[in-house]
C-alpha cells in the first residue's frame, strides 16, 4: 500500500480528463494519514463501494468530480469494487490500480 498519497480536485480533474502523469500515485490503495484509503474513478458510478469479504466501505465523490470516489478502505490488497449507477444497475470489478503497473520505464 503507497504511503502519503493524496488527490486533490487538481488531480481528480486530470484523472477524469485522462491526463495525470502518473494514475498510481492517486488511485487503488493508499495510505492516507495512517489509516488506508482507497481511490477509483469510474465515470459510469453514481455510487462506489469496496468490498472486503463481508465488510463494506463506501467512498465519497471527490470535489465534485464525477466518477471519481475516495474513502476508507481495508487493511489489505483484497477487496473488490462495486459500482452503481442512477438506473440501480450494479457491478462488481477488481480494482487494477490494487495491482500496481506492471511496465518499467524502458517498455514504455
Amino acid at each position: 500500500m503507497a504511503k502519503g498519497a493524496t488527490l486533490s480536485g487538481a488531480d481528480a480533474k486530470k484523472i477524469e480528463a485522462g491526463t495525470h502523469p502518473d494514475p498510481f500515485a492517486v488511485l487503488g490503495p493508499h495510505e492516507r494519514d495512517g489509516k488506508p484509503t482507497v481511490t477509483v474513478f469510474d465515470p459510469g458510478a453514481a455510487q462506489m463501494v469496496v468490498v472486503a469479504g463481508k465488510k463494506r466501505f463506501p467512498l465519497e465523490p471527490v470535489d465534485g468530480v464525477f466518477g471519481v470516489f475516495t474513502g476508507p478502505g481495508p487493511d489489505s490488497q483484497e477487496y473488490r469494487l462495486e459500482g452503481k449507477a442512477l438506473d440501480g444497475t450494479i457491478w462488481e470489478y477488481d480494482d487494477p490500480y490494487r495491482f500496481g503497473p506492471v511496465l518499467g520505464e524502458i517498455d514504455e
